[in-house]
């Protein structure tokens, strides 16, 4: 009798982890250098991490926050929470000290994973307002602080679990198993959530996944870059695909970072401020390199509108002076963005037609995720 097909994106995660131990999953930044986090590295955070939860005394259905910068201990934080058969609460960063505590006590979390001292502070001092939450884990400070705080360090190495435990609440997930809790800000302004069940996200990486395939990105050829971690569609892309993809995925916030993978094609995750911003970046150095080059990079831009919107309409002149533009102009901002950047991934469909237009003169295409389709 065959075992029925997997409900939950962690069995695909830990059955990586068995047949491919050593390929990198993660990118992780300590001071200035980058180094890679195995498979089988990952496997063990994630192990002491589940450890350390249950020694907080958090079970299956407890609702654990997210308030934190993206990070790859961020992250395997997430996938521990999942593999305890929790749910992971996202709370944006832009939410302010009054609004992360009102989500604290809407969504009934039990702990929180903060990254500032100061955060911490304000919710230990107004520990009465937050009457489920009973711990507060900072990943700033030391054991020392002052606070009812543990440090990363202490938090991880407090108490351990049953193995057999761990196996037993994994074959338990269904596909209708809250898996993640998204709170955003509305248009109005006024405070959302959204529930993605293990189902649902499985739904959503294939969708995303065959998007990717459309724009000829293949398996092993790809690194995420996350920028959009509080965003559900591109928190999905950047974190839970690079699984599927047998991919890297680096997590940073720093448009400076992208160049960083210069011998791997690679995908970005975004929102459209993410690129136009970019978009800006890129001009302003161009525009610092004197009036010659700005000139080359608007004819640029200008034939890449033409092949783009009418590519019959370019004459046997034009195509010679824009040959010359790629190797000299377009070359060199390619050199910027990342010699090997194929593809960026918008998170909403708002980016702007110039900036699309931007990207696809250095051969970089913009795919959008709109949100009514991943709901």
């Amino acid at each position: 009798m065959t075992e029925p097909a997997p409900s939950h994106f962690l069995h695909y995660l830990l059955a990586d982890m068995r047949a491919r131990a050593e390929q990198p999953l993660l990118c992780e930044k300590q001071g200035a250098i980058f180094h890679t986090v195995t498979l089988r590295e990952t496997a063990s955070r994630i192990g002491d991490f589940a450890r350390a939860l249950s020694a907080a005394a958090v079970e299956a259905g407890d609702r654990v926050a997210l308030h934190a910068s993206a990070s790859p201990a961020l992250l395997i934080g997430e996938w521990a929470i999942l593999a305890m058969k929790g749910i992971a609460v996202i709370i944006p960063r832009s939410f302010s000290p009054e609004e992360l505590i009102d989500t604290l006590v809407e969504s009934k979390s039990k702990l929180v994973l903060v990254d500032r001292l100061a955060t911490a502070y304000h919710l230990a001092s107004n520990a009465a307002a937050v009457p489920d939450l009973k711990y507060i884990v900072c990943f700033e400070g030391t054991a020392h602080a002052p606070l009812p705080i543990s440090s990363w360090g202490d938090f991880i190495d407090s108490g351990r679990r049953e193995p057999d435990r761990s196996t037993a609440l994994l074959r338990s997930i269904t596909d209708k198993d809250t898996a993640l809790l998204f709170y955003y800000h509305d248009a109005e302004g006024k405070r959302q959530a959204t529930r993605y069940t293990h189902g649902l996200l499985l739904t959503h990486i294939g969708r995303i996944e065959s998007m990717l395939g459309k724009a000829a990105i293949l398996r092993t050829e790809l690194v995420l870059t996350a920028t959009a971690w509080e965003h559900a569609i591109g928190h999905i892309a950047s974190c839970y695909l690079p699984v599927f993809m047998e991919a890297l995925v680096q997590i940073t916030h720093g448009i400076a970072d992208i160049a960083l993978f210069e011998n791997s094609p690679q995908v970005t995750v975004g929102d459209a401020a993410f690129f136009d911003g970019i978009r800006q970046n890129i001009l302003q150095l161009v525009r610092q390199s004197g009036q010659i080059e700005s000139a080359m990079l608007a004819k640029a831009i200008a034939f890449s509108k033409m092949s783009y919107e009418s590519p019959k309409s370019i004459g046997p002149l034009s195509h010679i002076l824009r040959a010359i533009l790629q190797a000299t102009i377009v070359k060199k901002v390619q050199k910027l963005l990342g010699s090997k950047m194929r593809l960026f991934i918008g998170t909403d469909d708002e980016a702007h037609y110039d900036t699309q237009i931007f990207f696809h003169t250095f051969g970089i295409d913009l795919i959008e995720l709109p949100q009514e389709v991943f709901k």
